[in-house]
């Protein structure tokens, strides 16, 4: 079970146990070492992600500092930190998002509409959004109707509809949102992008 903190609150996490890159001889981790003999003094993946989870969870509004202690962390590896924001990003609750956001001053209004991104998988049908589904366009995926598509193209309409999990089993709908790509707009006497005249 989670608590919620009733404050923020800020932790510095040691991935690699008392291990450090660094040799300073008044370190207080140094004799921790011998604590655990034979380990391997790595956080593991199922680890990761509770600490992500219930870091997040804790704090269910506003900003979240997901820290590092020191310089040892580089021992873990830039995977490591790949997955640990990979977990980061999909874990968020729409308040954090939020703050995410407009930390940089993004100007939100009443009503805007904005989304997490993809939770993206390892095989190819986890594959989130276009840009994914065609692998950057260079591996074409199949339509309903057995066209292969890669990008948005003029003409093209999008109908995106959503439901979420309500109390007792229901679901909540959220209607649909639908929109037609149109041709670009250029000045008079200007070719189109595509090379039109």
């Amino acid at each position: 079970m989670t608590t919620t903190a009733d404050v923020q609150f800020h932790l510095l996490v040691k991935p690699t146990g008392p291990i450090c890159n660094l040799d300073c001889e008044y370190c207080y981790f140094l004799s921790k070492e011998g604590l655990y003999p034979g380990d391997r003094f790595r956080m593991s993946d199922d680890t990761l992600e509770r600490y992500i989870t219930q870091l997040l969870d804790a704090q269910p509004d506003g900003e979240v500092t997901i820290a590092w202690q020191g310089g040892e962390p580089t021992l873990m590896g830039i995977d490591f930190f790949r997955r640990a924001v990979a977990l980061a990003e999909q874990r968020r609750r729409p308040g954090q998002q939020l703050a995410h956001m407009t930390v940089n001053g993004a100007s939100v209004r009443t009503g805007d509409l904005y989304a997490s991104g993809t939770v993206t998988g390892p095989g190819r049908d986890q594959r989130g959004s276009l840009l994914e589904l065609s692998w950057g366009g260079a591996d074409p995926f199949p339509l309903a109707d057995g066209t292969m598509h890669t990008f948005l193209q003029d003409g093209d309409t999008v109908s995106i509809t959503a439901k979420a999990p309500g109390k007792n089993g229901t679901t909540v709908g959220f209607g649909s949102v639908e929109g037609t790509v149109l041709r670009a707009q250029t000045r008079e006497g200007e070719p189109h992008a595509l090379g039109d005249s």
